[in-house]
């Protein structure tokens, strides 16, 4: 009987790509993915178009300020936003106190002249509208 060919070898062999690939696609099916976020975060962020706006006195509807992140926080609901899985308004800068930036306990502190309700109110006020905020 004559030796198998090369050829004939090298297909009997176990393609070892197909069982990575067969060994992901278990894992996968097997709840490996199941800590995986169905979708990205999705929200609004005021630094892209507001940036660091604190002038509120020159450039009131586009000041980083509490009324800014309450309008934000209504369009997101009634726009329809929120029932398609924008949920969060993340606030990025500029909404910390200048002078002191931090209280006594050295944590940074809000603006109380652009945010006068506070953040734990702003929080409270996005959290009833189901928003979340970051």
């Amino acid at each position: 009987m004559d030796a198998p060919s090369q050829e004939s070898s090298t297909r009997a062999q176990p393609d070892t790509t197909m069982k990575a690939v067969l060994m992901l696609l278990a894992l996968v099916a097997g709840g490996a993915a199941k800590d995986l976020a169905p979708t990205p975060p999705m929200g609004w962020m005021n630094w892209e178009i507001f940036r660091c706006h604190v002038d509120c006195a020159a450039h009131n509807t586009t000041c980083v300020n509490e009324y800014l992140f309450k309008v934000h926080t209504d369009a997101l609901v009634s726009g329809g936003y929120l029932a398609a899985g924008y949920d969060t308004i993340h606030i990025d800068d500029c909404w910390m106190e200048r002078t002191p930036p931090r209280d006594a306990a050295g944590k940074l502190s809000w603006d109380k002249t652009r945010f006068p309700s506070g953040m734990p109110a702003l929080g409270d006020y996005m959290h009833a509208k189901g928003v979340k905020f970051g």
